[in-house]
């Protein structure tokens, strides 16, 4: 199984070094995850090295909060 994540990732640098609208800061380290919800149907190599448990200061999150919430904000989206 592979994430969004490790998809994304592959090609983030590439993608940025060729884009004329977006660039990245200088000595700018950016760390990328999988949560909680998905790390466990990754190869067990995964776990250990992208799992948020082994991220100082990332915290514990499942990284799914919005899909969890889409029944409640159907109901609200109408009013607006």
């Amino acid at each position: 199984m592979c994430n969004i994540a490790c998809k994304w990732y592959k090609k983030f640098q590439h993608c940025m070094a060729e884009s004329p609208y977006l660039n990245i800061s200088f000595g700018l380290e950016i760390l990328h995850a999988i949560g909680d919800f998905h790390i466990k149907g990754h190869v067990k190599d995964c776990y250990p090295q992208y799992s948020l448990r082994f991220i100082e200061g990332a915290g514990l999150i499942n990284g799914k909060i919005m899909e969890t919430l889409w029944s409640m904000l159907n109901d609200v989206s109408q009013s607006t």
